[in-house]
């Protein structure tokens, strides 16, 4: 048997596409190096002295502690000014430390400590007091009547 010839293929000839013509880009030019012009140091400012300190009580209550009260007072102002107070009543727990602060400012100050019983920190064994100003220990106390006043000048 004869084989058959191939019939020929038929290819259509492509056709032409239009492509646009690409834009050119512009880049700047670069610019000439120019280092950086350090800005001048500024000096650290001093840290200012603080206008305040810390007034601070150490207080362990005895055996009575609904006795014990204190309060401070600045006494260069006219009239003089309550600073911070705790009455008699105000402590309830036997044998308890507390510590107290708040800040004060230059002046003239008086701590007054107080027992309505007349015994000071004295009934029991562990009731005392301690007084700081700016970190620095003051007053250490327990043996006292009915009251017990502190005078102190602070100086910033």
């Amino acid at each position: 048997m004869p084989v058959p010839k191939p019939k020929p293929v038929l290819v259509p000839k492509p056709k032409s596409v239009l492509v646009p013509k690409p834009k050119p880009v512009l880049v700047p030019k670069p610019k000439p190096f120019q280092p950086i012009k350090p800005k001048p140091v500024q000096p650290v400012p001093k840290p200012k002295p603080s206008a305040t300190v810390e007034f601070q009580l150490r207080l362990t209550t005895d055996d009575d502690p609904t006795e014990t009260g204190w309060k401070l007072t600045r006494n260069d102002t006219s009239p003089s000014t309550l600073i911070m107070q705790k009455t008699a009543g105000f402590y309830t727990a036997k044998n308890q430390s507390y510590v107290e602060k708040v800040l004060i400012e230059k002046g003239y100050y008086i701590f007054t400590i107080t027992d309505s019983w007349g015994d000071g920190l004295t009934n029991g064994a562990s009731g005392k007091y301690s007084v700081q100003v700016g970190g620095y220990p003051f007053y250490t106390g327990r043996d006292f009547e009915y009251e017990e006043k502190l005078p102190f000048f602070v100086f910033l």
